[in-house]
C-alpha cells in the first residue's frame, strides 16, 4: 500500500496533508531553531556533560552537527556509527596525541549524540549497532532536546519536550515533519539566478510571480532541475507585479488549496502572505518560520 500511495504524487501529498493535520491537532504550532541557537546548546551541553568519552559519535546527518561542537570544544575524536563499527575515527592533525587511537580497539567509552530525540527509535537502532559490534564500549547517549521517551532511554539533554522542534538544518531536508510537502515560490527559492537551489523536494504547489506568458520556459526549468510538484501557479499577465498584488495572489492561491505552509524567498512577502492567508510562511531570506 505504502509503495502504491509514493508512485502517485498526488496522492502522497493527500496523505501527508492528512498525517500532518492530525499532528497539527496534537502538538500545535513549532518555532525554528536556528544554527546559532543549535551551536549554542551545544556548547552548553559541552559544559554539562563530563569529558570522559575516548570518541563522539554523531548521528548523520544533522546529529552531526553538535557532535562535531562537542569534538572541538573537548579535543575528542569524531565518528558516525557505521564508521565507528568499521574502525574508522575522524581525528584532528592538531590533537594531542596522548589522545589520539592508532586501534579504535582501544576505544572504551563513546558519546553517541543527535540534535533532538522524539520517540527513541534511531538511539534504539545505534545502540543495537553498537551493542551487536562493539559489545565491550560503554555508551551514553546525548542530545539537545529529547522527550520523556529519551529520558527512559538514559539520553541526556538540554531540554525535555513533548514536541519535536522545527530546526533549521533539517527544516528543509526534513519536510516531512516540519509539517509536511510544502507550496512555494520558485526565484530565491528553487532557482537562484536561473542555478538550482532547494530543488530536491516534493511541492504541493510551485506559487511564483513570474507571469504566466513565461510558463512554458517556467515548465521546461523544472523539468531540466527535477523539480517534483503537483502544479505550478504563475501570476496572470493582466495582472501588475506589485507588492499587494503578489501577495493577494499567493494568499488566494494557498487558502484555495488549503495548504499548511509556504517557502516564500522574501522576509517580508513572507509575513505579509503569513497574515493575509492564516498559512504559516517559511521565509527563506531569514529561515524563519511565520506561524
Amino acid at each position: 500500500m505504502k509503495e502504491f500511495v509514493r508512485s502517485h504524487p498526488r496522492l502522497l501529498v493527500a496523505a501527508r496533508k492528512v498525517r500532518y493535520r492530525l499532528w497539527r491537532l496534537r502538538v500545535g504550532e513549532r518555532r525554528v531553531v536556528t544554527y546559532e541557537e543549535g551551536v549554542a546548546m551545544a556548547r552548553q551541553l559541552a559544559k554539562q556533560l563530563p569529558n570522559e568519552y575516548d570518541v563522539v559519535i554523531g548521528i548523520p546527518r544533522a546529529g552531526l552537527i553538535p557532535a562535531t561542537v562537542l569534538s572541538e570544544i573537548w579535543g575528542r575524536p569524531l565518528s558516525t556509527p557505521d564508521d565507528f563499527v568499521n574502525g574508522v575515527i575522524w581525528q584532528s592533525h592538531n590533537v594531542p596525541a596522548t589522545q589520539e587511537f592508532t586501534d579504535v580497539r582501544e576505544v572504551r567509552k563513546v558519546l553517541v549524540v543527535d540534535d533532538g530525540t522524539f520517540t527513541g527509535e534511531v538511539k534504539r537502532e545505534v545502540l543495537s549497532l553498537l551493542e551487536d559490534c562493539r559489545p565491550d564500549v560503554q555508551v551514553q547517549l546525548a542530545s539537545l532536546y529529547t522527550s520523556e521517551a529519551g529520558r527512559e532511554l538514559g539520553v541526556k539533554a538540554l531540554e525535555t519536550r513533548s514536541d519535536r522542534n522545527a530546526l533549521e538544518w533539517s527544516l528543509m531536508s526534513s519536510w516531512w515533519r516540519y509539517p509536511g510537502p510544502p507550496c512555494t515560490d520558485l526565484d530565491g527559492v528553487l532557482s537562484l539566478d536561473g542555478r538550482p537551489y532547494l530543488t530536491h523536494k516534493l511541492f504541493d504547489a510551485v506559487i511564483t510571480a513570474r507571469p504566466e506568458s513565461r510558463r512554458a520556459e517556467t515548465e521546461a526549468w523544472l523539468t531540466d532541475n527535477r523539480v517534483d510538484c503537483v502544479e505550478l501557479l504563475m501570476l496572470p499577465d493582466s495582472t501588475e507585479n506589485t507588492f499587494p498584488n503578489v501577495v493577494a495572489f499567493k494568499s488566494k492561491a494557498l487558502k484555495e488549496r488549503k495548504a499548511y505552509w509556504y517557502w516564500e524567498s522574501s522576509d517580508a512577502y513572507a509575513l505579509a502572505i503569513r497574515r493575509a492567508s492564516g498559512v504559516p510562511v517559511l521565509s527563506v531570506e531569514e529561515m524563519r518560520l511565520y506561524a
